[in-house]
């Protein structure tokens, strides 16, 4: 690719992963404060999604890393970048999966559009963590 490609990558990147760890704090301040973004109120599933928070937190703080490392044209943006393509990829098949199991994706609940959305986004925004992350691995190593 070329320098301004991959400057424009760069930074659509950097602003999804910003964005994606301001998200997080959005959706959980929505979903403890007033519910709007749940899916279903049964106990089984405030449980499942109770035990979200801390590794959204963390996967918050390696896209934070990630972004700032890419910002900074530091070698550890591979590593942050790929961390985080995991961390996406992984909450969007649980998040699925789980929902799928449950019947929880409804076409009369907007809150359940909002997750699939969300799913769709994090699954999607993995693919291209780490595909950029090992397409430019040699530029971004310094």
């Amino acid at each position: 690719t070329t320098a301004v490609s991959f400057a424009r990558q760069r930074r659509g990147t950097m602003a999804a992963l910003v964005c994606s760890a301001a998200g997080f704090l959005l959706y959980w301040h929505s979903f403890f404060a007033d519910g709007a973004v749940r899916t279903s109120g049964e106990a089984g599933y405030l449980e499942f999604e109770r035990a979200f928070p801390v590794p959204d937190t963390a996967l918050a703080i390696a896209a934070l890393l990630a972004a700032w490392s890419l910002w900074r044209t530091l070698a550890p943006a591979v590593l942050w970048l790929l961390l985080s393509a995991g961390g996406f990829a992984f909450l969007g098949l649980i998040d699925t999966a789980y929902h799928v199991q449950h019947g929880l994706y409804s076409w009369a609940n907007r809150a359940s559009w909002l997750e699939l959305a969300l799913n769709l986004y994090c699954l999607g925004l993995a693919v291209w963590l780490a595909v950029f992350a090992w397409r430019h691995r040699r530029r971004l190593d310094g």
